[in-house]
């Protein structure tokens, strides 16, 4: 459903053109890394996990985001995490770092 709303959104910022005037480099930015992290997920949870490799990924990641949120950082979870997993993880980060800049500037 998320991945379906942000397609929605970026096909009604380029189809109408008041709304269009009105948005911004960031809008598109933050919509286009919003679906590329939510398409990314839904990929890994419906088809990686279910077809390529059987992993299980509420075992390792899910605890270790837990840990973040402690204080205690479980890096050693990570460590056998498959690499699209830690792309995932990289980007949602990435995203939260760059909203911090961008609400800085506004």
């Amino acid at each position: 459903m998320v991945v379906f709303g942000l397609v929605v959104m970026i096909i009604r910022k380029f189809s109408f053109p008041w709304v269009r005037v009105h948005t911004t480099f960031a809008d598109y930015f933050t919509i286009v890394l919003l679906l590329i992290i939510a398409a990314l997920g839904a990929y890994l949870t419906l088809i990686y996990s279910t077809t390529v490799v059987a992993y299980e990924y509420r075992l390792t990641i899910g605890p270790w985001f837990r840990s973040l949120f402690t204080f205690q950082p479980l890096s050693e979870l990570m460590l056998g995490i498959p690499t699209l997993f830690k792309v995932h993880v990289t980007l949602s980060f990435f995203f939260f770092v760059i909203k911090m800049v961008f609400i800085a500037y506004i």
